[in-house]
C-alpha cells in the first residue's frame, strides 16, 4: 500500500506538469522551415544599421563599463549539407568594419550557421559560431548558442565569447539578404547593362561588397556635392551614380596633393624619391594592401607601375606659391587620386 500511495502521489504531481509542458509547446509558434539557400556561389548578407559590437560588463556583473560601436559590412552563407535534420551553412567572406576611437578596425573570419530543430520541441532555432580576428589580433571564438530563428531573408542573432556573462565581447548581427550584391573578394559583376557596382560610402578600395545600382540618364539640378572615389566632385549623388562612381564622402573633394609624400606642401624631387622606392611593387609579390600601404597606387590596381607614374606627373611641380597643396595625407597613399 505504501508503494501504491507513492505512485498515486507521483501521478497527481505529474499530470499538471505534463499539461504545463503541452501548453508551453502549444503556445510557442512553430516557424516554417527556412527555404534552403543556394549551395553554389552562396548568398550575400549585408549588416543593417542595427548591427553593433559591445564589450564590457553584462549581467549579473554590475560594473559601469560598456563600449558600444556600430558595424558595417557583409558576409556570405553557403549551404554545406544536413546533419541530423539540421541545415548547416558555412559563413565566409566576413568583411566588417568597426568604428572605434575614431579609427576603423577590420574584422574578418569564418564559421558556421545552423538552422533547424535540435531537440524534441519543434521550434525552428538557429546557431552561429564564428572565429573572428579584430585587425591583427588573435582569433577569438564567438557562439550564439541555440536561439529562436525566423526566415532566412533576415538573420538576427548575437554571438559572444562567454555567453554574455560578466565581462565579455559580443557582436549583434542584423543582416538582410541582398540579391543585388556585387564585388567582394570574388569580384561578382553586375549583369545589367546600365548599372554599376556601388560600394558603401567611404569604402573605395579593398574587397568590400557593393550593390548593383542603376546609372540614371537624368539627374536633378541640385547642388549637394559629393566626392567620388575617383577624386572628382559631383553635383549630387545622382550625378555620381550616372558616372558609375561610388562616393568617398559627402561634400566637395578636398584639394589635397596625395603625391606630397614628404608632407612639405609641394610635389617635388623629394616626393619622386619616395614614389620611386615603391615603384615596381606588384599584386603578386608584396602587394599593396590597406595594412601595408604603397606610396603611389593611384590607379587602384594593387601595384605601382607606369599608370601611376602618369598620374603622379600631373601633380609634379605643385608648390606652396602657385597652385599649392593645402593639405597632406599621411600613412602611405595606395589607392585613389585627387
Amino acid at each position: 500500500m505504501k508503494t501504491l500511495r507513492v505512485w498515486k502521489a507521483m501521478t497527481i504531481i505529474s499530470i499538471p506538469l505534463l499539461q504545463a509542458m503541452v501548453c508551453t509547446i502549444t503556445l510557442v509558434p512553430l516557424a516554417a522551415h527556412a527555404e534552403m539557400l543556394d549551395s553554389g556561389t552562396g548568398t550575400i548578407y549585408r549588416l543593417t544599421a542595427d548591427s553593433s559590437y559591445q564589450e564590457g560588463c553584462f549581467p549579473p556583473c554590475m560594473c559601469p563599463i560598456m563600449m558600444h560601436q556600430g558595424l558595417i559590412g557583409t558576409f556570405k552563407l553557403t549551404y554545406s549539407g544536413r546533419i541530423d535534420g539540421i541545415d548547416v551553412y558555412s559563413v565566409d567572406d566576413i568583411n566588417w568594419l568597426l568604428e572605434k576611437d575614431g579609427t576603423q578596425i577590420p574584422i574578418t573570419g569564418s564559421g558556421t550557421y545552423s538552422i533547424g530543430s535540435p531537440n524534441l520541441i519543434t521550434v525552428m532555432q538557429q546557431r552561429m559560431e564564428l572565429d573572428l580576428t579584430f585587425d591583427k589580433e588573435p582569433l577569438e571564438h564567438f557562439d550564439s548558442g541555440w536561439v529562436v530563428a525566423g526566415d532566412m531573408s533576415r538573420i538576427n542573432i548575437a554571438v559572444s565569447v562567454n555567453n554574455m556573462f560578466c565581462w565579455d565581447k559580443a557582436v549583434f548581427i542584423d543582416a538582410l539578404q541582398d540579391s543585388r550584391q556585387c564585388g567582394g573578394i570574388a569580384g561578382f559583376p553586375c549583369t545589367g547593362r546600365e548599372e554599376f557596382c556601388k560600394l558603401p560610402e567611404g569604402h573605395c578600395c579593398c574587397d568590400f561588397f557593393g550593390v548593383c545600382t542603376p546609372m540614371p540618364d537624368v539627374c536633378p539640378d541640385v547642388w549637394m556635392p559629393v566626392c567620388g572615389c575617383d577624386g572628382i566632385t559631383y553635383g549630387n549623388e545622382c550625378e555620381a551614380d550616372a558616372a558609375g562612381v561610388s562616393i568617398d564622402y559627402r561634400g566637395a573633394c578636398d584639394a589635397i596633393c596625395k603625391p606630397d609624400f614628404t608632407c612639405d606642401g609641394d610635389v617635388d624631387g623629394a616626393d619622386a624619391a619616395a614614389f620611386k622606392a615603391d615603384f615596381g611593387r606588384g599584386s603578386l609579390q608584396r602587394p599593396c594592401t590597406n595594412q601595408d600601404t604603397c606610396n603611389g597606387d593611384f590607379s587602384c590596381d594593387g601595384d605601382v607601375d607606369g599608370s601611376d607614374a602618369s598620374l603622379f606627373k600631373q601633380d609634379f611641380g605643385r608648390g606652396p606659391f602657385q597652385n599649392p597643396c593645402p593639405a597632406c595625407v599621411t600613412g602611405g597613399h595606395w589607392c585613389g587620386y585627387s
